[in-house]
């Protein structure tokens, strides 16, 4: 803990930070967070710039038998990829929401018709193995 900002992520992003990046796959969350370095900030897509506040809140007993990650709570559904950020999913909220409104046949095409920005439920969160990404991503 020496109260440096590090960024973690993807190192050969070229100019998205001014720190040197440390491999997100090389590391692991434990090794960060603690008592009293509980928050980290968390920015998911660049280009549209999702900024998160994370913070540990606390740290529970491993059960066993249970298979982790586990959500344990949440708020709302995951904005759609590549809606444009905050904005872009502000506008998209409203499009979806007005049938009279000259992009929603455009937009309803793009996204699930289904789509219900207030539905969540943790039951349904899929935890991706970090692994199987990186050789996804970039055949490591």
């Amino acid at each position: 803990e020496t109260g440096k900002l590090k960024e973690i992520g993807m190192p050969d992003d070229p100019g998205f930070s001014e720190f040197p990046v440390l491999a997100g796959w090389e590391v692991k969350l434990a090794d960060w967070f603690s008592e009293k370095n509980n928050k980290v900030d968390y920015t998911y897509d660049f280009g549209d710039d999702w900024n998160h506040e994370v913070v540990l809140e606390k740290v529970l007993p491993k059960e066993s038998g249970k298979r982790y990650p586990v959500c344990l709570d949440g708020k709302r559904a995951c904005p759609p990829e590549d809606c444009g950020g905050v904005y872009g999913y502000e506008r998209f909220l409203e499009i979806i929401k007005n049938p009279d409104d000259e992009e929603y046949k455009e937009t309803m095409a793009w996204c699930d018709e289904d789509f219900d920005p207030d539905y969540f439920d943790c039951n349904e969160i899929k935890f991706d193995s970090p692994k199987k990404r990186l050789k996804y991503m970039f055949d490591f």
